[in-house]
């Protein structure tokens, strides 16, 4: 038994940040122990300038803040 949630620009909904977020606590929230779960992002991510520490960007990512 599988469940896929897909999110890009031609899709009913759109891979806003909140929108990824509350699917992945619904999936947590969710799971029992012997489930396992797979995030996949193909996508564009971002490193911190002072940092380096690499996040992934939603479709409202703001490279500023």
């Amino acid at each position: 038994e599988k469940e896929v949630i897909n999110y890009n620009d031609f899709a009913g909904q759109l891979p806003y940040l909140q929108t990824v977020r509350t699917s992945l606590q619904k999936i947590t929230i969710a799971a029992q122990l012997q489930y396992t779960i797979i995030f996949y992002f193909s996508g564009h991510g971002m490193l911190h300038p002072q940092t380096g520490k690499a996040f992934l960007c939603c479709m409202d990512t703001q490279k500023d803040s």
